[in-house]
């Protein structure tokens, strides 16, 4: 099983990933009947300048066992990456589609009196891709 936990680890089958969060995630049957997941995800927080979308797809029928996430589509990143949506067609072509944010919208760091600074973060939303 696929578990997210915010402020923790992102686990797929009791394996630990780099992401510290996890959000939006969402799954899909293939024509094969293994299933997909899709998630934004990142090792620092929401918004940080590594977020970017993670798939995951199951071993099994089931979905009792899953591999290992991989960040997709890790070539085509230029900013943060956003809100997965995931599709077969009637081909049993996969399709993922996500809003990226423009490369222009890196906030600046958030630096409080007496608090740890906020890193600077892509601003949430940017174009379909």
């Amino acid at each position: 099983h696929i578990v997210f936990k915010n402020g923790g680890v992102a686990m797929v089958d009791g394996k630990q990933t780099n992401l510290i969060y996890s959000h939006m995630a969402m799954i899909e049957m293939l024509p094969d009947g293994r299933l997909v997941a899709a998630w934004q995800g990142s090792a620092v927080i929401e918004g940080a300048q590594d977020q970017r979308i993670y798939m995951s797809f199951s071993i099994d029928e089931d979905g009792r066992e899953w591999g290992l996430p991989q960040s997709m589509p890790d070539a085509l990143r230029e900013a943060g990456q956003w809100s997965p949506v995931l599709h077969v067609d009637v081909f049993g072509l996969l399709w993922l589609f996500y809003a990226e944010t423009s490369v222009a919208c890196l906030r600046k760091p958030i630096r409080r009196k007496g608090q740890t600074p906020m890193p600077q973060r892509w601003a949430v939303g940017g174009s379909i891709k």
